[in-house]
């Protein structure tokens, strides 16, 4: 069974007892974010954990999220729209909805640097975990996310020797 249905059955069970606004935007908090495939081997335990240490954020297009060279460690997940990453003022990657940034700000524990900047393209709605909170958080919780975005790493390194490949004439 699932934590939203466990949330149902207990609203029936008890008419009686009121239920704050928060815990129901909780719930759709909740809803969003299973549907992200960043998202997709987290436990729902793990998923309200990230509740707890996480804030919607809007940004408005063209603000810029991240700037390079500049010290952060705070993650976002694009729950809606889309960013341009950019390194010494050149497009490197284009980024969309349930995509994430700011791990390397965040894995890189001793120096925290922006490797790159990332601008707004559109309006912008994100998921901010801040970087402290994350490394307090349960190790189940830890865990998840470094294997997280280790996968996710690995797979932007693997498009980028694809992409230099291509461009060398190497298939």
């Amino acid at each position: 069974t699932s934590w939203r249905a466990f949330f149902d059955d207990l609203v029936a069970a008890l008419p009686q007892i009121a239920i704050p606004e928060d815990s129901r935007f909780d719930s759709t908090r909740f809803n969003s974010m299973r549907k992200f495939k960043f998202f997709s081997d987290f436990t729902d335990t793990e998923i309200w954990e990230t509740l707890d240490i996480s804030r919607n954020l809007t940004k408005k297009k063209k603000k810029t999220i991240i700037e390079e060279g500049r010290v952060g460690n705070n993650l976002f997940i694009i729950t809606s729209g889309e960013v341009v990453v950019s390194k010494n003022g050149k497009e490197i990657n284009r980024m969309k909805t349930g995509e994430c940034f700011g791990e390397i700000g965040y894995l890189d524990e001793i120096r925290h640097l922006r490797s790159s900047s990332v601008t707004a393209t559109s309006a912008l709605e994100l998921i901010e975990i801040e970087g402290k909170s994350l490394r307090r958080a349960s190790d189940a919780l830890q865990s998840r996310f470094s294997k997280t975005l280790l996968l996710q790493l690995v797979a932007q390194m693997r498009d980028t020797d694809q992409l230099l490949f291509s461009m060398m004439g190497i298939e």
